[in-house]
């Protein structure tokens, strides 16, 4: 997962770690996650199965963001603690799941935001799910032991967001983060720094 998919690797296990990569982008297909220090995974495959679909790939950039941006693994592993103190384990990782769908449905509603912000129609991040859950061949429902809600339901969630979300009005209460961007080709990664 954390191997770089743009270098060829030598040495010892040089023969099974480009054989695995080759595998990876012809067999994966979208797998994107955000680590606390701002770090977003992206594998090769998801650009491979997008393919040339920018506006769908922008709304799982977005939500990877969002997680980034609200601190989500904290607070989620804050609630988590503090809520499930006292609680057995199997209720309490009953309890670690509510709280990540919660923070799953929370971050495609945030992505949803930054793709109208960004001139893209709410209804891109319903396609989106749909282009998703239909590569992945995923249609099963939420359950207890879920970690993101399923197809049906994370789709009508969404949906009544976007019914309600007046953006005119959410608009006015942006204030647009200034900063630069920075593509290293070496290490190919795309950073960006707050001013």
């Amino acid at each position: 997962r954390f191997i770089n998919p743009f270098i060829s690797y030598k040495g010892k296990s040089q023969k099974d770690i480009n054989e695995a990569i080759r595998q990876t982008y012809l067999t994966n297909t979208i797998e994107a996650s955000a680590w606390s220090n701002g770090l977003i995974n992206i594998s090769r495959s998801t650009f491979k199965t997008y393919n040339t679909n920018n506006d769908l790939l922008a709304c799982t950039i977005g939500h990877e963001l969002s997680h980034f941006l609200n601190n989500d693994i904290f607070k989620g592993s804050l609630k988590e603690g503090r809520v499930g103190k006292f609680l057995d384990d199997k209720n309490r990782k009953i309890l670690s799941y509510s709280i990540s769908r919660e923070i799953e449905t929370s971050a495609d509603i945030n992505a949803t935001k930054m793709i109208i912000n960004s001139g893209l129609q709410g209804e891109t991040c319903l396609r989106n799910l749909s282009f998703v859950y239909f590569m992945e061949g995923d249609g099963e429902e939420t359950t207890k032991e879920s970690t993101h809600l399923g197809y049906e339901d994370r789709y009508a969630a969404l949906k009544e967001f976007l019914d309600e979300y007046d953006s005119k009005t959410e608009a006015k209460k942006i204030e647009m983060t200034k900063g630069n961007w920075e593509y290293n080709r070496k290490l190919n990664t795309l950073t960006f720094t707050p001013i």
